[in-house]
């Protein structure tokens, strides 16, 4: 897994690539809360992860609650075709329920 960061406008875009489980699950914790307490707002762009587990949709829905308990902005630009199938697989509708925006997601990966 592969984490980069970029500062827009008071907010913070993190590019996450690679693959996302139960393993990277402490580091990208840290990761949200540090940008969470940081930034007025957390963009993910999770176009580039290539594999997806459930652990990891419990982790950007606690990322959610928590930027929305702190009010600040949560929104995911960009996803993956593993991301969305894990999401909807767990059940869960990706723009209502994690702010994924479908507007021009990247179905590659």
């Amino acid at each position: 897994m592969k984490i980069t960061r970029e500062e827009r406008d008071g907010q913070v875009l993190v590019k996450i690539e690679g693959a996302v489980s139960i393993y990277e699950g402490a580091v990208l914790h840290e990761e949200f809360l540090e940008c969470l307490e940081k930034y007025d707002g957390l963009l993910l762009d999770l176009s580039d992860v290539s594999d997806f587990d459930t652990a990891a949709v419990q982790l950007l829905y606690s990322a959610r609650i928590t930027a929305a308990h702190r009010q600040k902005n949560f929104v995911i630009t960009g996803a993956s075709a593993a991301v969305l199938d894990t999401v909807k697989l767990a059940g869960m509708d990706p723009e209502k329920s994690l702010h994924i925006s479908l507007k021009f997601p990247k179905q590659g990966g």
